[in-house]
């Protein structure tokens, strides 16, 4: 018989077809196998694989596929099909970078509103955060002129209170809020110059724009620090300047079809359970996790110097300052808690901040007035009154009022309230 030599050619050809596709194919499968593990924290595909790795996987599938054809011809159909699908998701990168995915989503309440009144529903953010199951919140957000939640019509107070979100009160109806509250309880005009997402130094700088131009002699300015979150967002705010924009993957199109699919195989975030503690029988949520001696520690020079430099800008406009400090949720609710096994919440004392004892130091070198709402909350929590929501870090309505109540009793803002009335005694004998 005789052999052409293209069938010789061919021959030699076939196992390569079938041998460099199947080791392509195995290596996918091991290297999967391999690498399969659960994230510590956060999602991965299908609760088991991060991006860099189902990529590597998918580059050794497509080595197999194009071993895989007979011909040349088969080959470069599959290579233009690849190159085309390439071109056409380029295209679409650049259309949504430009047009979409420039700027982080906005959440109600992170920017100014002038004049609003929206109505809807929202959910608790850790549960959110964490993709656990969550009821909605209906809520009504109405702000004054200058864009902050406050009546429609008020702009001047008494009372000044600037912070963040815990001030913002989202899921909160208007007079469960700590603000409203506290003018309910002082008889006093309350204005909040708060946004949520803000560290110290942005909501000193919203203070600047909601009271520009107001009078502030006999006011008093509050100024509520978050332990939770506040030395996070001062490292975010000192840092802006060498990382002004979020990078071009966070930004693309690429990154929120991963996000997606994240999501979706894995709906559940790795440290939910490791985050749950029961107070009583409620399951109760903690998003923040401070390690004592993380990095974010070393911006308390940064807070504490912008408060000094507040609070001579407030006093050389004739207002009062003051200082209150929310505590973290977890040095409130802690130790009133059970903990599942392995939690990362325990021991406590390692994931507490050293804010409350700095604040406490700097009060007593300057003279600054400060009111730790600390021993309220726990008073509160000690008595089996949940203070926080359970699925979100801020504080519910009896939380609130428990905070309200802490700053309408405390000695420091009574004498400024009596000064108040003092001054209008005056100016009514005056006429």
């Amino acid at each position: 018989m005789i052999h052409s030599a293209n069938s010789g050619s061919s021959l030699r050809a076939r196992p390569v077809r079938v041998l460099v596709p199947m080791a392509a194919v195995a290596a996918a499968i091991a290297w999967l196998v391999l690498r399969a593990a659960p994230p510590p924290v956060g999602r991965a595909l299908f609760g088991l694989w991060r991006v860099p790795d189902v990529a590597i996987a998918a580059a050794l599938l497509i080595v197999a596929a194009l071993a895989s054809c007979r011909s040349r011809r088969a080959k470069l159909r599959l290579a233009t099909a690849a190159a085309s699908a390439t071109l056409v998701w380029f295209a679409a990168e650049v259309v949504f970078v430009t047009c979409v995915g420039v700027a982080a989503p906005k959440i109600l309440g992170e920017d100014r509103l002038p004049s609003c009144d929206l109505k809807g529903e929202t959910v608790p953010d850790v549960a959110a955060r964490f993709g656990l199951p969550c009821r909605s919140i209906p809520f009504h957000y109405t702000t004054n002129a200058r864009g902050y939640r406050n009546l429609p019509e008020r702009e001047a107070a008494d009372v000044y209170c600037v912070g963040d979100s815990y001030l913002v009160s989202a899921l909160l109806a208007w007079p469960e809020t700590p603000v409203q509250q506290l003018e309910h309880l002082s008889g006093r005009r309350c204005v909040s110059a708060a946004l949520i997402g803000l560290s110290p130094q942005e909501a000193q700088a919203e203070f600047a724009h909601a009271a520009f131009g107001l009078d502030l002699h006999g006011c008093v300015v509050l100024q509520f620090l978050c332990e939770d979150n506040d030395l996070i967002d001062s490292a975010r705010f000192t840092a802006a300047a060498a990382a002004p924009r979020r990078s071009l993957y966070e930004r693309s199109l690429l990154c929120r079809l991963v996000n997606a699919l994240q999501q979706l195989t894995q709906p559940v975030v790795a440290e939910a359970t490791r985050r749950t503690a029961l107070f009583g029988d409620t399951p109760v949520l903690f998003l923040w996790h401070h390690q004592q001696g993380d990095p974010c520690e070393q911006q308390w020079p940064n807070i504490e110097r912008s408060l000094d430099e507040f609070r001579a800008a407030v006093e050389a406009r004739g207002g009062a300052f003051g200082v209150v400090l929310i505590p973290q949720k977890l040095r409130v609710l802690g130790p009133f808690c059970t903990y599942p096994q392995g939690s990362d919440l325990l021991p406590l004392a390692a994931h507490l901040t050293p804010m409350p004892e700095r604040l406490a130091e700097w009060s007593r070198r300057t003279g600054a007035a400060v009111l730790d709402l600390t021993d309220a909350l726990q008073a509160a929590a000690r008595a089996g009154q949940l203070v926080w929501l359970p699925d979100d870090t801020h504080w519910n309505a009896a939380g609130a009022a428990t905070a309200a109540a802490a700053v309408a009793s405390w000695p420091w803002f009574r004498s400024m309230i009596g000064k108040q009335d003092e001054a209008q005694r005056r100016a009514v004998d005056g006429r």
